[in-house]
């Protein structure tokens, strides 16, 4: 009696996003090990500071109109100091996971040799100890880029929607997103021969997704504050020159020389990511340079041509890959911890005090509303009584904390005292003013 053979069913760990997970570890720790040491980046505490006053206040819904909406969402379960470097080491680790799975798949050795060189490199862990958003950013562009591969490759409408719906998430972390996006689509009928009606139905595939997002964001602003926010109002205005973004992507430019080599129509959105650099800064679009670096290193990896692996193809590889490293040793800046803890020590301090007894401003004083883990002590401009306070302090408040802004309690405290209070102390620019004792 014949019996037919059956396959039985095995479970396949996904080792693409452990491997990743797990080279992401050291720089988790090493990011931990710096918080522990009193270390809070800028960006990382201004997060912190929305997030304890949407939840002091009772206010959720304004951190989804509060740039950057999707990171403060994400560390709304668990603010603390130590929860940026944890979800961004968790997210950089699921970005490294997408690129091994994608050099698997298209079987390139020679990507994996350049990802040492960027893994090898300070950027990874300036992203993850610096801003939680740019990390998002980076993984989220990333992933758009793999799915966006995928079509080049099989053609399935579905990798194009799909790169379209990580976009739209990445708009809620980067400006970069919507511009590439629209590139993206620019460089459909580039990258395969498409006659016009087509090339415009994968288009709206692929921009459908990405552009509804911003339509709804801006729908529900307006639904619940009465007005449509502007998404990248806060974002940094300081940017790297481009020739210093150029010489730390060594990995960039060696791939374009190859792509030189063999010139297609393609080629044309090798240089996108550069005439963005040009482009947004002008408009009040800031990037750092480990973000640009990264962005450049995606597109390297991205256009890498199909080569026959010979002995030079393999010591360019390397060459690349080791001046990836060293250069960004030499031109990233390296977060350092701070010579003390007294930072830390401050926000504790003032964790301690009575519920809106601390007049202050949480656009100059983020940092050390950030360590100390609430905005309960504080009265602060969204409050009622702000206008109040601020017109005569000894009547409302016990303290009075003025650090240096644009704002009004730095204009009109920043050097002189309020009637009835003195100054018990100033750190880093900022004064913490007691009421006098009567």
């Amino acid at each position: 009696m014949a019996s037919a053979s059956r396959k039985r069913p095995s479970l396949s760990l996904p080792l693409g996003p452990l491997l990743g997970l797990l080279l992401a570890l050291p720089v988790g720790v090493a990011a931990l090990a710096l918080v522990q040491e009193g270390y809070l980046s800028h960006a990382n505490a201004a997060y912190l500071g929305k997030v304890y006053t949407a939840l002091d206040r009772g206010k959720l819904e304004t951190l989804g109109f509060s740039y950057p909406p999707l990171p403060l969402l994400l560390l709304l379960p668990w603010p603390s100091p130590w929860a940026p470097a944890v979800l961004g080491a968790l997210a950089l680790g699921l970005g490294f996971g997408l690129l091994l799975t994608e050099a698997r798949r298209r079987s390139e050795p020679l990507l994996l040799v350049l990802f040492a060189g960027f893994l090898l490199s300070p950027a990874p862990f300036y992203l993850v100890a610096e801003d939680l958003a740019q990390t998002l950013g980076l993984v989220f562009l990333w992933w758009a880029w793999t799915f966006y591969r995928r079509w080049l490759d099989e053609g399935l409408s579905f990798h194009l929607f799909a790169s379209g719906l990580v976009l739209g998430a990445a708009v809620y972390t980067t400006p970069i997103a919507l511009p590439l996006g629209l590139f993206f689509a620019l460089g459909l009928g580039l990258f395969r021969r498409l006659e016009p009606p087509a090339w415009a139905a994968a288009s709206l595939v692929l921009l459908f997704p990405l552009l509804s997002t911003l339509f709804a964001w801006g729908y529900l602003s307006w639904t619940f504050t009465g007005e449509t926010a502007f998404l990248y109002a806060a974002l940094p205005k300081e940017t790297p020159s481009l020739g210093t973004v150029l010489l730390a992507s060594p990995a960039y430019l060696g791939m374009g020389l190859l792509i030189l080599l063999r010139p297609r129509a393609s080629f044309l959105l090798y240089p996108v990511p550069l005439l963005l650099f040009l482009a947004l800064p002008p408009l009040g679009f800031g990037y750092t340079l480990p973000l640009a670096v990264g962005l450049l290193f995606l597109f390297a990896l991205g256009g890498l041509p199909r080569l026959a692996l010979g002995p030079r193809i393999r010591a360019v590889g390397l060459g690349l890959a080791l001046l990836q490293a060293a250069l960004g040793w030499a031109l990233l800046p390296s977060p350092e911890p701070p010579p003390d803890a007294l930072e830390r020590a401050i926000g504790h301090a003032l964790a301690q005090a009575p519920p809106r007894s601390i007049l202050a401003d949480d656009r100059e004083s983020y940092r050390l509303l950030a360590w100390a883990g609430t905005a309960r002590p504080f009265l602060l401009p969204p409050d009622a009584g702000f206008t109040l306070a601020l017109s005569a302090p000894s009547l409302y408040v016990d303290r009075v904390l003025v650090c240096p802004g644009a704002g009004a309690l730095y204009r009109r405290y920043g050097e002189d005292d309020p009637p009835g209070f003195r100054e018990v102390w100033r750190y880093k620019g900022c004064r913490l003013l007691e009421r006098r004792p009567s």
